[in-house]
């Protein structure tokens, strides 16, 4: 058994390169952790990271008009894969994410098989239940009365969902349950009844609502802080371990940005130094020219 984490992520060959730069600096701060995977559609990638190639086509099929392009459900076929390779544990992140620090997974054991923070509300005051997620996404009476009426929902009222920006799997429980196989059967399902299942996170968050409770573990907020605006100075985020700037890009022009953290990350992703003369947060007060 493979003792280090494979870390992945879905991407085509325009976001190659961003990948590449959030791996190398979970490398960074996690020296040694990670085995890192790209998982493409694009048969043209090129790449000095490890590549696996799939056809959503064979894997949970997303339709574009409905919402995210398909490639963004394959992370759920990737455990199953990577299980074969001999890794006991895999971790998905969105590849706009900034790791700050070096992450603790001492609490990495058997008792789940999917872990991830809390969906919370834009304010931070709440954290958001599965049930209530799906139905801001379904919006219509239509779709709610086909999702009660279709699944068992076991979970409706007593489960808080995750954000799928940052997702740590047991790949063998996920094997054992055979959680890729119901997810490919509620997407399916949903698909066939004309439901819009937009993306990822709307499928994830479907599994939780359908499967046991105890498959799932939450972890805090600092492992997919993806709270950051650029139009507010902070949201909080003092202990975060992975920056997930969703909001602002860290290859992005953040010439607007007003926002401490996310001028962190960018800085942090651009490889900028205290010292260099390229370091120019305002926030920090801080020019060497």
């Amino acid at each position: 058994m493979n003792k280090k984490i494979a870390l992945f992520t879905t991407v085509n060959k325009n976001y190659v390169s961003y990948a590449e730069r959030c791996f190398q600096l979970f490398e960074d701060s996690n020296p040694g952790v990670f085995d890192f995977y790209l998982i493409t559609s694009d048969k043209e990638v090129k790449s000095t990271t490890n590549i696996i190639i799939l056809d959503p086509k064979d894997y949970i099929d997303g339709l574009p008009e409905w919402g995210w392009p398909p490639e963004c459900f394959l992370y759920f076929t990737v455990p199953n894969l990577l299980h074969k390779k001999g890794y006991k544990y895999s971790m998905y992140i969105d590849a706009d994410c900034v790791s700050l620090k070096k992450l603790d997974f001492s609490w990495l054991n058997d008792n789940f098989i999917l872990a991830g923070s809390p969906r919370m509300r834009n304010d931070l005051s709440e954290e958001i239940d599965a049930w209530y997620f799906l139905n801001q996404i379904g919006k219509s009476s239509e779709n709610i009365n086909f999702l009660e009426s279709s699944f068992e929902l076991q979970n409706k009222d007593n489960i808080i969902d995750i954000n799928s920006g940052v997702i740590i799997f047991n790949n063998k429980r996920w094997v054992d349950e055979k959680l890729y196989d119901k997810a490919y059967s509620l997407f399916n399902t949903c698909k066939e009844n004309n439901y819009p299942m937009t993306d990822d996170d709307s499928l994830l968050t479907l599994l939780l609502l359908d499967t046991h409770k105890e498959f799932y573990k939450h972890l805090s907020l600092s492992w997919n802080w993806y709270y950051e605006r650029p139009e507010v100075k902070s949201m909080g985020g003092d202990n975060v371990n992975i920056l997930h700037m969703a909001w602002l890009k860290p290859w992005a022009d953040d010439s607007k940005n007003k926002n401490h953290n996310l001028a962190k990350g960018k800085e942090i992703w651009d490889g900028y130094k205290k010292g260099d003369w390229r370091y120019t947060t305002k926030d920090w007060g801080f020019i060497n020219c």
